[in-house]
């Protein structure tokens, strides 16, 4: 994904799947915005064994109806750097909300 690109309005009821984004494999971003998507968990993104490289780009605005507003990791890795994510809901727990 890269700048100018944006992933908007998703929204999934599948367990662990994101509503912008589902990382199974790899998923680089290197600018642009994911925003205003929802799911049970990781309104933004959902990593589930894969790898999530960020390296620029905005992940706001998302809910999670459980976990991981923004990001959700339930297995995998996430790298990088200059990604702002801030501004995402989801009420199960606040402090691990991305």
């Amino acid at each position: 994904m890269n700048a100018g690109v944006t992933i908007r309005n998703g929204y999934t009821l599948a367990a662990f799947a994101g509503g912008g984004v589902s990382v199974v494999g790899t998923f680089t971003m290197n600018g642009g915005t994911i925003t205003g998507n929802e799911a049970g968990y990781g309104g933004g993104v959902a990593v589930r064994g894969g790898t999530f490289n960020m390296n620029g780009g905005t992940i706001t605005g998302n809910t999670a109806a459980v976990i991981g507003g923004g990001v959700y990791l339930e297995s995998g890795t996430t790298s990088g750097s200059g990604t702002a994510i801030s501004g995402n809901s989801a009420p199960l727990d606040p402090d691990k909300n991305f």
